[in-house]
């Protein structure tokens, strides 16, 4: 009986001090819950993040790549750019955005010398669209090989627009970028030969220049003293029925050569063949022949009578 209330106290201290230890450190516990399940949230959500954003990364790649696969120039230049609109600051946005911007370098640098015009808008269209690649980008570090070829297209829009202090400002930019880039070394040839004043001239020149573009009749290069493009073979005259150039040539020498030995023994035959003619006196009828007759047959009576 006794051990029996002795446990029946035991029990009862033992569920006070747990009660009281409970009330005690409840306000503690509360906040340690209250933290566990931030963190949860919090990895929950990144976890979250991370399987969305590697799966639009995934899906943007996958556009990109698409885009590239297209039927023609224009077909892969509005894909490029819908890709680049599509899917925001990602890498796949930020490469897209740089190869539409090639394809605009390309057709301007083929027209400045066919249609100034719309060399200008194509050259202007890609510097547009390399500078919002560096502005995406940043001041920092990050993606070094796009970050380059970002700085080094925008040379070359800069290069083609005739502004050569640019285009050499973001050459040396673009060589900074990494000493051990493939670009690197193009891009510091490209500002020591912009720096010569003879290279400052020309551009200066060039700029001012306003070319023509190729009528629609017969299509050129836009330049003077070009030659004929593969449409325009046609205006050659046809080789297989040209005369034989060489036995013509042959026969040109021959009659050169006949000619000089005739002219050489010209003068001789012709004192030989033709000797002087007697001037006739007005009104009278004989003839130089008569004349010569009757001379010899005087000198015949002299000598018979001698």
């Amino acid at each position: 009986m006794k051990s029996a209330r002795r446990h029946e106290l035991q029990t009862n201290w033992l569920a006070d001090h747990l009660g009281r230890w409970l009330q005690e450190s409840q306000p503690v516990l509360t906040k340690a819950l209250v933290a566990i399940a931030a963190v949860a949230a919090i990895v929950a959500a990144y976890l979250w993040y991370s399987s969305a954003k590697q799966q639009s990364q995934a899906e943007a790649w996958r556009s990109f790549f698409l885009a590239l696969s297209g039927q023609d120039t224009e077909q892969i230049q509005s894909s490029l750019e819908n890709v680049a609109s599509d899917y925001g600051d990602s890498s796949a946005s930020l490469w897209a955005l740089v190869i539409s911007a090639d394809v605009d370098l390309g057709q301007g640098m083929q027209a400045l010398f066919q249609d100034k015009a719309n060399a200008i808008n194509s050259l202007s269209s890609a510097a547009e669209k390399y500078e919002q690649v560096l502005t995406e980008l940043g001041d920092g570090t990050s993606q070094p090989l796009l970050r380059q070829r970002a700085l080094f297209g925008l040379a070359q829009a800069k290069e083609g627009l005739g502004e050569v202090d640019e285009a050499i400002k973001y050459y040396k930019q673009a060589a900074d970028v990494d000493a051990n880039a493939i670009l690197t070394e193009q891009a510091k040839k490209r500002t020591e030969m912009l720096a010569q004043n003879d290279m400052k001239r020309w551009y200066f020149w060039f700029k001012r220049q306003e070319p023509k573009p190729p009528s629609a009749e017969r299509p050129a290069s836009g330049l003077p003293g070009s030659l004929p493009l593969m449409d325009d073979l046609s205006d050659f005259p046809d080789l297989g029925k040209a005369p034989d150039t060489k036995s013509s040539n042959e026969e040109e020498k021959k009659g050169e050569a006949k000619k000089g030995e005739g002219a050489s023994e010209g003068g001789t035959d012709k004192d030989k063949a033709s000797p002087p003619k007697e001037t006739q006196e007005p009104g009278s009828s004989k003839s130089p022949d008569s004349s010569e007759k009757k001379g010899s047959s005087a000198k015949n009576g002299d000598a018979s009578s001698k």
